[in-house]
């Protein structure tokens, strides 16, 4: 757990900066408002000093801009962040239309915005599945000041999630090598639990579903650029931080002065809201 002590070190100064933010509505719940929060509380923050930030902000599978990040959006911008929150590859209307690889490059795209726009320090942030794809960007994009991931989600490299798939990967994989890639094939898809059906191209399919694939939250980890601080927030009852906490994949990320684990109560598409204090906090602190 390399991480332990500059982990103490940071959130001593980030529970300072948490008091910044001002929650705006009367009757907030305690002790916690930080798990209790739900999206129609308007939670505002002090603008961040320093250089402009710019976020790219990621919704979960099948998800929109609105779904479950139209609270953290508004408090990043009343923040004075600079938001790019689009549809994604992944999401509702999309589902699965780009491979991996090409849904980073469509990152690039938004990351350009954020610089015309006048930002200076890049973050990447997603939930759930769009956590996954800010870590599997900070893997292979130099440059960034930061990377958010929310409640984690999406993660083809454990036995336990290729057991539910029914095969799928083995078929799509199988695919591929016969040069069928380009083919569209039915496959199994997977979210918190449910399951469905993703009629698309082999190549595509494989690219977020295998095993050993680009989409490998723990490989992707592992591979965050040098100098790229991480600010992990989970959802302590979802299935991997019920079991690992961060041991499974924050302990892995390069070491950071800044990196940060945070452990909600709050379920998995609350997380998003009940995270706004911790992310403008680290926000307002980042180097």
């Amino acid at each position: 757990m390399h991480n332990a002590t500059a982990t103490v070190v940071f959130a001593t100064a980030l529970a300072e900066e948490i008091t910044k933010v001002r929650l705006t509505q009367d009757a907030l719940p305690t002790p916690e408002p930080t798990n209790t929060l739900t999206p129609s509380q308007t939670v505002k923050a002090e603008p961040i000093a320093g250089e402009k930030i710019g976020v790219v902000l990621m919704h979960g599978k099948g998800g929109t801009p609105s779904s479950q990040l139209s609270s953290l959006d508004s408090a990043l911008r009343g923040a004075g962040v600079i938001v790019e929150n689009n549809l994604m590859p992944w999401g509702r209307g999309r589902i699965y239309d780009k491979t991996y690889q090409d849904s980073m490059i469509e990152i690039d795209e938004y990351v350009n915005k954020l610089k015309a726009q006048g930002a200076k320090k890049i973050v990447v942030a997603g939930h759930s599945i769009g956590a996954n794809a800010a870590l599997g960007y900070g893997a292979t994009r130099d440059g960034l000041s930061g990377i958010i991931a929310i409640a984690t989600g999406h993660f083809p490299e454990t036995s336990g999630f290729q057991a539910k798939l029914n095969g799928s990967a083995v078929k799509a994989k199988a695919m591929v090598d016969a040069g069928n890639g380009e083919k569209t094939g039915s496959f199994k898809d997977l979210n918190i639990g449910s399951q469905a059906n993703a009629n698309v191209s082999a190549n595509i399919y494989h690219s977020w579903f295998s095993q050993t694939g680009p989409a490998d939250v723990l490989s992707n980890t592992k591979k965050i650029k040098k100098g790229t601080p991480v600010l992990w927030i989970d959802s302590k009852n979802d299935t991997i931080p019920k079991r690992f906490g961060q041991s499974y994949a924050f302990d892995h990320a390069p070491s950071n002065s800044q990196n940060t684990y945070v452990s909600l109560s709050a379920s998995h598409f609350q997380a998003p809201t009940a995270s706004i204090e911790a992310v403008v906090a680290w926000l307002r602190q980042l180097k």
